[in-house]
């Protein structure tokens, strides 16, 4: 019995040495780890959230979703993120509007209802400042300040049908000159 507690103290030796203040410094530490992971991770996402919301299919950045209500009626909608302006959210949701009624076959589409709305976040910053001796270290947080983010939402029930847009109605359409003139407006291919 004495033989394996010895072998096990043994083995534990180098985990119950002392280090000196050097030796810890100069040795990997994983708090540090952390804030650098951290503070990478905080990079790349401001990266990322810098950009205002592709034309893409809903994912993290917001994007387009359809939903096939009936053979001739879709509810479309476009979400942005906070870099993306009203007027981008609604032009992209009408490009949306016209490549799904292309899709489908049909000429053109009548918005039957539509609402765009607004939700604001805030995202807050502050100051920090940690302070190293030879004793050890302190960090000190300073004021910090909210700053308001509006993303927009928008969502359109539509009608789609073939044949000529009628001129008498302000909700029609003409699907392929939606797409003619603000594809090109949007950086999107026509």
């Amino acid at each position: 019995m004495k033989t394996r507690n010895a072998k096990a103290t043994r083995n534990l030796e180098p985990f119950l040495a002392i280090r000196t203040q050097r030796e810890y410094d100069e040795t990997f530490h994983p708090k540090m780890c952390s804030v650098t992971q951290l503070a990478i991770l905080l990079i790349v996402l401001t990266g990322v959230a810098g950009c205002s919301t592709p034309y893409q299919q809903r994912g993290f950045r917001g994007g387009y979703s359809d939903n096939q209500i009936g053979q001739d009626t879709v509810l479309i909608s476009f979400k942005g993120n906070g870099y993306t302006s009203r007027e981008r959210v609604q032009l992209y949701l009408l490009y949306r509007c016209a490549e799904v009624t292309q899709h489908d076959g049909y000429d053109y589409f009548v918005v039957t209802n539509g609402d765009t709305e607004a939700k604001t976040g805030y995202v807050s910053n502050y100051t920090a400042t940690t302070y190293n001796s030879g004793i050890g270290s302190a960090q000190t947080f300073g004021a910090g300040t909210a700053t308001p983010i509006r993303k927009y939402g928008t969502d359109a029930m539509i009608k789609m049908f073939k044949g000529h847009k009628p001129s008498d109605d302000p909700n029609a359409y003409d699907a392929e000159e939606t797409i003619k003139y603000l594809g090109p407006e949007l950086g999107l291919p026509q």
